[in-house]
């Protein structure tokens, strides 16, 4: 299996340069490239630890053929409590309060496959090893906040092996704007994500199961003003195993190497509130599934966010998350946040997180800051 695994990376890869370097002696098709480069120091009032992490992205994209065109990005991630023999956070929440890196990696595969789009890009078709938050769950007010709950929905990534942040699996992926604004998508990934090279590429149903997400969404046509609201409502069904959920100061292991059904779903709004020189917008998600172990079986988050409050471009927000998990555990994370551009593509972002889980309460901060190229 392994053999064959790498035999069909080499074979993706090969033809996608091929094809690439047939079309650029035609003078078309160039190599389109992006990235950026994430850094962050973090610490615990409540504890006294602190901890630094990293995180580079890199993402390449040459067109093929008509409609087509071929996708890779990888990950590099750096942890320092990591490499002082410490636990990976200064924090044992459970919803995460950073999403930056909780693993030491320097070079991760995200994705890698062949995009396909058709009736004027109405539909769109990949095939390859993808990531589920390339397609779900993020949206742009989202994006502001820095608690990895807000990010992939913990009823999702605490108890299925759906590939998010770090790990990616096989993947078909296919959405259709079959009116305009509204989108329907399906996804249908091997049962076991991997932060393996090899091991994204297999298929296995029998062995590892599979995960699939369906979501239908409205996205506004921004006719009246750039502010434009998301409203997106999807579903999970799985029939894979278990995760074993790693905190920052134990391992639970629920994964009893069978394979379990059960579904899950969620939701995700971005609605515009004030359009005017101060824009405001509300983000609310959640999510919903029955109790498996320790997973979280609900979640919700609320957000308001003000754009240009100090600056043009500046962003302003403060945000509630709420878990809620199978064994009692319950626990709530009150984030603000802010962001400010220092220049075109540079931007710095503190934040600080009242954390409480059980009763249980913690203060951390963080400050990052981020460069896109």
């Amino acid at each position: 299996m392994k053999k064959i695994t790498r035999k069909g990376i080499l074979l993706m890869a090969t033809a996608s340069l091929l094809l690439n370097a047939n079309a650029q002696k035609k003078g078309e098709y160039p190599i389109v490239w992006n990235g950026s480069f994430t850094t962050e120091a973090e610490g615990n009032f409540t504890n006294g630890e602190w901890n630094s992490t990293s995180l580079l992205f890199l993402n390449a994209e040459a067109k093929l053929w008509k409609g087509a065109k071929a996708q890779g990005g990888i990950t590099g991630m750096y942890n320092l409590r990591l490499d002082q023999d410490k636990s990976w956070s200064v924090c044992d929440d459970r919803m995460m309060f950073s999403n930056l890196p909780y693993i030491k990696e320097p070079m991760l595969l995200s994705h890698l496959g062949i995009e396909q789009r058709l009736l004027d890009d109405k539909v769109m078709l990949f095939l390859g090893v993808r990531k589920a938050d390339m397609d779900y769950f993020i949206t742009p007010y989202s994006l502001l906040f820095l608690n990895t709950a807000v990010i992939i929905n913990p009823v999702v990534s605490t108890v299925w092996g759906v590939p998010h942040y770090g790990t990616s699996a096989l993947c078909f992926h296919a959405q259709w704007e079959f009116m305009p604004g509204f989108t329907v998508k399906y996804s249908l990934y091997n049962g076991q994500k991997s932060s393996c090279w090899d091991q994204m590429f297999y298929f296995r149903p029998n062995r590892d199961g599979v995960n699939q997400i369906a979501e239908l969404s409205y996205k506004g046509d921004g006719c009246c003003s750039s502010y434009v609201g998301e409203y997106h409502l999807g579903m999970i069904y799985a029939d894979s195993k278990y995760l074993d959920n790693y905190f920052a100061s134990r391992v639970i292991s629920n994964n009893d190497g069978k394979k379990h059904s059960g579904c899950s779903v969620f939701a995700n709004v971005d609605q515009p509130l004030y359009v005017g020189k101060y824009p405001v917008g509300l983000m609310a998600q959640g999510g919903l599934t029955k109790k498996y172990v320790d997973n979280a079986n609900a979640f919700y988050s609320l957000g308001l966010k003000m754009d240009n409050l100090m600056a043009e471009q500046s962003q302003v927000g403060v945000s509630l998350s709420r878990g809620y998990f199978a064994d009692g555990v319950h626990e709530s994370d009150f984030e603000i946040t802010f962001s400010y551009p220092v220049m075109k593509n540079v931007a710095i972002q503190p934040g600080i997180h009242f954390i409480s889980t059980s009763g249980e309460r913690s203060t951390c901060a963080l400050c990052r800051a981020s460069i896109n190229f």
